[in-house]
């Protein structure tokens, strides 16, 4: 399970893998009971901690994300 600002990847409908996320939030349950953690694209995450923000974000579930190595432009997580 990915910490806050760890980079993951997160597995589409079509069965591919798409990298360049960052995990934005710990794992909580949606409405519908499924366990998602909040991800946003590399770009806005940096964006946000430039900025001093919280990044914008989408929920996306747990079973469907992996860790990814950090790139070399890593940041530090905001959140620790």
């Amino acid at each position: 399970m990915p910490d806050p600002g760890q980079c993951v990847g997160l597995l589409l409908e079509n069965g591919s893998w798409r990298q360049g996320f960052r995990a934005v939030s710990p794992p909580t349950t949606a409405e519908t009971g499924e366990v998602v953690i909040w991800v946003a694209t590399e770009d806005e995450y940096r964006s946000a901690c430039w900025s001093d923000r919280e990044a914008v974000g989408m929920p996306w579930p747990v079973d469907r994300i992996s860790i990814c190595e950090a790139p070399a432009h890593h940041l530090p997580s905001r959140h620790g």
